[in-house]
């Protein structure tokens, strides 16, 4: 039986959890939506601190509203997230994200 977390993983993974890669998103929304910048989640506050000056607004800090179950003691808390991964799993993931991977420059491990 698999772990129900391990589960959804692997669902995410395959794309099948409502989560929408780049590219389906920019194409669902190119003909409504103007856009010439892509945030990315790894530098989230100095791209909403860009966003935030292109449209005149003051900067402000993000706060962390749900940094997630993995709490200090945590067994999980201090692994690389390569080790969550499977072979399968990273197949999955290179084949469903794989515009986003190209195009945003991501190598599994860095």
């Amino acid at each position: 039986m698999i772990h129900s977390d391990r589960k959804r993983f692997i669902f995410f993974a395959a794309g099948k959890t409502g989560t929408t890669s780049i590219e389906r998103a920019l194409a669902e929304y190119a003909d409504e939506i103007p856009f010439d910048f892509v945030g990315r989640y790894e530098r989230l506050q100095g791209d909403f601190d860009r966003v935030c000056d292109t449209v005149g607004i003051p900067r402000r800090a993000l706060e962390s509203v749900n940094p997630g179950r993995f709490r200090r003691g945590d067994a999980h808390r201090d692994k690389h997230y390569t080790e969550f991964y499977t072979p399968a799993t990273i197949d999955l993931v290179r084949s469903h994200y794989a515009r986003d991977i190209r195009e945003f420059g991501y190598r599994f491990g860095e």
